[in-house]
């Protein structure tokens, strides 16, 4: 019996797997996995279908390139760590050329990519961060902060007129990861150089 007053709650159906995503799941069981241990589904606020492949679903290294190509650019989380470490290197190994090409042309395109300074000629990744900087004409330190986490990326330290600026340095420091080189960084600042906040959930490949 329900209070005077009380709204009564209504249970509302789930909205039923879309073709596409139904088409989906079937072709990753052809890969090998258990219909049961993953889901397929429409994720409003991440705006992209999200595959989330549990343990259940009997997923190892050897189905990673499948993986991949079933789902394409939409996001993937594995709970297997080694599985998902996996994962993201074969998407690194995919989206590899085409960062290297992106970042080339942009590098090219403002004159700076002869001389072009790498990872292994610098002790730290602070130091070749400077070199970065000075690639892209900046002072040294004038984005590339040391903080206790690790190094920093602050494009508001430059004031509103930075933008140009990043564009070439994060130009410059995929560049240098596309190439091989083991550079990591963090990105803080203000809003005005905030990703956007779809891309700011797990990586989408390229398809």
């Amino acid at each position: 019996m329900r209070a005077a007053g009380e709204a009564e709650m209504i249970d509302m159906p789930q909205t039923p797997p879309s073709a596409y995503e139904q088409v989906m799941v079937q072709k990753l069981v052809r890969c090998g996995l258990r219909a049961d241990g993953f889901t397929v589904r429409y994720e409003a606020e991440l705006q992209s279908v999200e595959v989330v492949i549990g343990e259940g679903a009997g997923a190892t290294e050897k189905h990673v390139e499948c993986i991949r190509q079933v789902a394409g650019s939409e996001i993937v989380t594995i709970r297997d760590p080694a599985v998902q470490r996996a994962y993201e290197e074969r998407i690194g190994e995919v989206m590899r050329p085409v960062m290297l090409a992106s970042a080339k042309t942009e590098l090219e395109r403002r004159g700076v990519l002869n001389d072009f300074p790498r990872r292994s000629a610098y002790p730290t990744d602070k130091a070749f961060a400077e070199a970065l900087e000075r690639q892209c004409g900046l002072v040294p330190g004038a984005m590339f902060v040391e903080t206790a986490g690790g190094l920093i990326l602050r494009p508001d330290a430059m004031g509103g007129g930075s933008f140009d600026k990043l564009t070439c340095v994060m130009a410059a420091a995929q560049y240098a990861q596309a190439q091989g080189d083991r550079f990591t960084f963090g990105i803080i600042g203000n809003e005005q150089f905030a990703p956007d906040p779809e891309k700011a959930v797990p990586t989408r490949p390229t398809r």
